[in-house]
């Protein structure tokens, strides 16, 4: 920024300081003078700097910050003397405005009731302060009366009345009210003379400019007349034109007219054609999308029907052959083993068909339509793993919702999200050595769901995370299929977190 520029800104500052002080916004004026005296400073404006000292020693005043407002009133006197050094006018006037403020200031300082602790401006007792207001009062009214400042003089006046009434000199204090008051109306009547010749003086230019008013207008009117009177014949013929023209285009459109005419009945002839042959292939079109619709249901029922075969095949024809095996061998042992042999077997027939009921449960469950549904789905798994954890030494803590929107979803999300969940069991019980099992389900405004389960087993080495066994390449695919996340965050010796993420659809 160029020093132009710096001292309009800094000029500016000056003014909007000196405005909040006069709102009395004084911590608002301060930064607004701090900042116009350090461009001042930067561009070495002597006239500028000058002013905002003495305009910080007012705003510090104005905040009873008496020891700073002493010192900057000192510092714009030193630094006026110093730059206008030989320039007596210029030292007077800065003399005259600074003597009667630090007067001003000292007779603040004592008659404040609260202590204001001494410095090298400011005397420790009340009567020093009195004396150095009069002291600085009195060079002030000198200063003023050689420089006739009545403005200056008449405050100077007033508040030496008040510093002589504080030490009782009543006579004086008498004599310096009377002066002021004096002052006072003085410069009262002189500003109500200018105020006077001034109205005087606006009254008599608002009256020519009022003539000069009326005579434009009166020109203006001959003016607007003769315009009017010429517009006038050009509208007329203009008028005259527009019909003519008119008539002939209407004449023409109706040619036009009654040659589009005859192509639109044509073309309407057409139309009724293309209409006829569009509903005829409509017909055709809504027999084609029945047909399809029957047959993308019947390709549906065929999946699904698929879907629960290799489910059946895959979990309850192992275990319905486990059964077969089972019982030859309890046939074959029947009259060789002793009762305690034969009643592990029947143990292990009756645990087998157990596990076959849990897995038809399980699909019958998985393909129920009624249980399409987030809340359902949340009420089974938390049945599951509450059952899963019944006879064993796990530590288990569920926070699922209290409540849950009615929310329809998906039934492969259904499926595939509670068979993840089932891998993670199995392989926190089977590998991790855990003790303790947290699921923790969320779900947000957009229907974001997050299903948590963390253990505190051993961990899961990173190369098996990295490579990926049989299970988690299960999970992850199943979680891919839902458009779904498998994220495993493990610490070894501090124990596994797995993250189900997606959204409900």
């Amino acid at each position: 920024m160029d020093s132009t520029n710096k001292l309009g800104l800094a000029a500016s500052l000056s003014n909007l300081g000196v405005s909040y002080y006069l709102q009395g916004k004084a911590k608002d004026a301060l930064f607004c003078q701090l900042r116009a005296l350090h461009l001042a400073q930067q561009i070495k404006s002597d006239e500028v700097v000058i002013n905002q000292l003495r305009n910080l020693g007012q705003t510090y005043l104005l905040l009873k910050n008496y020891p700073l407002s002493l010192f900057y009133a000192h510092k714009a006197m030193q630094e006026a003397i110093v730059q206008n050094k030989g320039n007596k006018v210029e030292i007077d006037r800065e003399m005259a405005v600074n003597y009667g403020y630090m007067g001003y200031a000292h007779l603040l300082i004592a008659k404040d009731s609260n202590p204001v602790k001494p410095d090298s401006l400011i005397p420790s007792s009340k009567a020093e302060n009195i004396a150095l207001a009069i002291y600085y009062l009195q060079k002030g009214i000198a200063v003023c009366k050689a420089e006739s400042r009545r403005n200056f003089l008449q405050e100077d006046y007033h508040h030496i009345a008040e510093a002589y009434t504080l030490i009782g000199n009543y006579k004086a204090a008498l004599d310096a009210f009377k002066k002021a008051t004096e002052l006072k109306d003085s410069i009262f009547s002189k500003e109500n003379n200018i105020t006077i010749t001034n109205l005087e003086t606006q009254r008599a230019i608002d009256l020519k400019n009022k003539q000069i008013e009326i005579d434009q207008l009166e020109v203006d009117k001959k003016r607007n007349e003769r315009v009017f009177f010429i517009a006038g014949i050009v509208l007329m013929l203009g008028i005259i034109g527009i019909i003519f023209r008119s008539y002939n285009l209407q004449k023409a459109t109706n040619l036009l007219l009654n040659t589009e005419k005859k192509k639109v009945e044509e073309r309407t002839v057409q139309l009724d054609q293309t209409n006829a042959e569009l509903n005829t292939t409509l017909v055709n079109l809504k027999e084609a999308q029945e047909q399809l619709i029957i047959t993308e249901k019947q390709k549906e029922n065929e999946l699904i029907r698929g879907r629960i075969s290799m489910d059946i095949h895959d979990d309850v024809s192992a275990e319905l052959t486990r059964i077969s095996w089972l019982s030859e061998l309890v046939k074959l042992k029947y009259s060789k083993s002793s009762a305690e042999e034969m009643s592990k077997l029947l143990d292990k027939i009756t645990g087998a068909s157990r596990h076959t009921i849990d897995k038809l449960g399980e699909i019958i469950w998985t393909e129920n339509p009624k249980n399409d549904n987030l809340e359902n789905l949340l009420v089974h798994i938390h049945a599951y793993v509450t059952q899963f954890f019944s006879d064993t030494n796990f530590q288990l803590a569920i926070d699922f919702p209290e409540y849950l929107p009615s929310i329809q979803i998906n039934p492969e999300l259904k499926r595939n999200l509670f068979l993840v969940v089932k891998e993670v069991l199995n392989n926190a019980v089977k590998y991790s050595g855990a003790t303790q099992i947290t699921l923790k389900f969320s779900l947000t405004y957009n229907n974001n769901y997050s299903l948590t389960i963390t253990d505190n087993g051993k961990g899961i080495e990173p190369d098996i995370i990295q490579g990926g066994g049989n299970g988690l390449n299960n999970m992850l695919k199943r979680m891919q299929q839902i458009q779904g996340s498998c994220t495993i965050n493990s610490t070894l010796g501090e124990g596994t977190t797995i993250v189900l993420e997606g959204i409900v659809y």
